[in-house]
């Protein structure tokens, strides 16, 4: 990926499978989360694997392509305030952040295809997979967006997590935003405001850009421009003491 312009995840684990695909399992803290499972980030680049995979052959760089599937925030539009708001997120708000990122980054054009199987590996089993849902061609991420209550500060509005990785760039191709549906406020027009769109729109760029490897939990996968790994390979976990004083595994990026 080319750049051309904090998710809180904490504990990581990261286990090597006998068929290579790497996850990672982050604990998600206090603060407001994905009301779920932890959610891994898996990779593979074969399609008998239960995993998400995607399959490329790299040509040159394009601008990034990313794909929403809003099926799950769909089904949650059982009030009008909610009916309205999801309908915004639809029509206005990813749209908004796709451009941004789209104008961002360049990413390796390939001839791919992302497929998320019908099981509950993908995002630890946070979404269910419709059986339509066979393949995403002409898409470089692939979002799967859900919403609903949150708890916690009345303030967050969206978060997000990585899934899936490439196997051989490590980039991302899989992830889930979720929306905080019910913390949007609308006024009494039935209208959401405009500083309130704009806000919505900004903190969807910003999980989105986490979902692409402004995570901590990503570092580790970050490589040099010419393609090689920053933190050698095998990964390996090692026992560390963090800021707040708790000493953890994890995968210290290099």
């Amino acid at each position: 990926t080319r750049f051309r312009h904090h998710a809180r995840w904490n504990d990581v684990h990261i286990p090597v499978s006998s068929t290579g695909l790497r996850s990672i399992s982050p604990t998600v803290s206090t603060e407001p989360e994905i009301p779920s499972k932890t959610s891994p980030i898996g990779s593979t680049n074969n399609t008998s694997s239960t995993n998400p995979a995607i399959h490329s052959t790299v040509v040159s760089h394009h601008p990034l392509r990313i794909r929403f599937e809003t099926f799950e925030i769909l089904s949650i539009t059982d009030t009008p305030k909610r009916k309205l708001v999801i309908d915004t997120i639809i029509k206005t708000v990813l749209g908004d952040a796709a451009d941004v990122w789209s104008a961002a980054l360049n990413v390796k054009s390939s001839s791919n295809s992302i497929i998320p199987k019908v099981s509950e590996d993908i995002c630890s089993g946070q979404m269910v997979i419709p059986n339509d849902l066979v393949k995403v061609v002409h898409a470089d991420l692939l979002l799967f967006v859900t919403g609903g209550a949150c708890e916690g500060e009345k303030s967050q509005l969206v978060f997000s997590s990585p899934c899936a990785l490439d196997e051989e760039t490590d980039r991302p191709v899989i992830g889930i935003i979720y929306f905080c549906v019910d913390n949007i406020n609308i006024r009494d027009d039935w209208s959401i405001a405009t500083k309130e769109q704009e806000t919505l729109s900004k903190a969807t760029v910003r999980e989105i850009g986490h979902v692409l490897g402004m995570n901590s939990d990503l570092f580790p996968y970050f490589r040099d421009a010419d393609g090689g790994p920053r933190t050698p390979r095998p990964l390996k976990k090692e026992n560390v003491t963090c800021v707040d004083g708790r000493v953890r595994d994890i995968v210290a990026p290099a």
